[in-house]
């Protein structure tokens, strides 16, 4: 083999290696730190919502992805194909709801104890894509709420779920583009919640109910009041209050002294 062909062959092999590592870097999960910036850039204020500051409403936050999900929030994409995955080193919702708090405190809603009722923020996706193109790298943020806002009571008063989407321009394989195009993406839902008619209109009006019982404990049924004996009662009348006392008994609405107590006099009329 002449030299020439020798340094030609050589050359081709770096080559050949060098591809074949930057390959297999390439193909590495990319692990990122999830980090909260203050308000996202795109959180605009909306038009406020009138006694919004005088609401104390508790905020929760639950994973509705699956348990498949895990710390996996994204993929990376060379033309179309999924090389590899876009996983979190962090507690995603721990993220989810730092980023909600701030974005809904930004708005003046306030957030506390939960004094007049809890807003439930379910997040059913969450997730990156880095789409590595010829012409450059982009990121785009993909995240689904879904949300419920009770009374202290635990009734449900308004419900719905948004979405929102937003693309990033970046370098490869970057964690600020990833936590940019997360956080974007999450205020942009929330934007579209807090537009919900809706949801406006019932923390505008309040959700507390004044004679809720805590959060926690039901009402206790109240006890029917006692009938009054009529006179010469038929026996059929008598039957079917013997039934009605059963269902109350048996529903939780009375005790068994009062059960006792009234069934005695329904029978002293016969």
């Amino acid at each position: 083999m002449s030299p020439f062909v020798r340094i030609a062959a050589a050359a081709v092999f770096g080559v050949s290696a060098l591809s074949t590592a930057r390959a297999e870097v390439e193909r590495r999960p990319l692990q990122i730190d999830l980090v909260v910036k203050g308000v996202p850039a795109n959180a605009a204020a909306t038009s406020p919502i009138a006694g919004a500051g005088e609401r104390n409403i508790a905020l929760r936050v639950e994973d509705g992805r699956g348990a498949e999900a895990g710390a996996v929030i994204g993929q990376g994409v060379n033309d179309g194909t999924v090389v590899y995955p876009i996983l979190a080193k962090n507690d995603v919702g721990k993220y989810v709801e730092e980023v909600t708090r701030n974005v809904l405190s930004g708005w003046g809603l306030k957030l506390g104890d939960g004094t007049d009722g809890s807003l439930l923020i379910r997040y059913t996706k969450f997730n990156v894509a880095h789409n590595n193109r010829a012409v450059g790298a982009t990121y785009v943020g993909d995240v689904t709420i879904a949300y419920s806002l009770t009374n202290r009571a635990g009734r449900i008063l308004a419900s719905g779920s948004f979405s929102g989407n937003v693309d990033h321009y970046g370098r490869g394989r970057s964690a600020e583009a990833c936590n940019e195009a997360l956080s974007e993406a999450l205020a942009d839902a929330l934007s579209k919640l807090s537009n919900d008619t809706n949801f406006r209109k019932v923390w505008s009006t309040s959700p507390a109910v004044t004679d809720a019982p805590p959060p926690g404990k039901a009402a206790k049924p109240a006890a029917a009041a006692p009938e009054k004996p009529a006179a010469n009662v038929s026996s059929k009348s008598l039957e079917s209050r013997l039934h009605k006392l059963d269902g109350l008994y048996k529903s939780g609405a009375i005790s068994k002294d009062e059960y006792d107590k009234r069934r005695g006099e329904i029978l002293s009329e016969i």
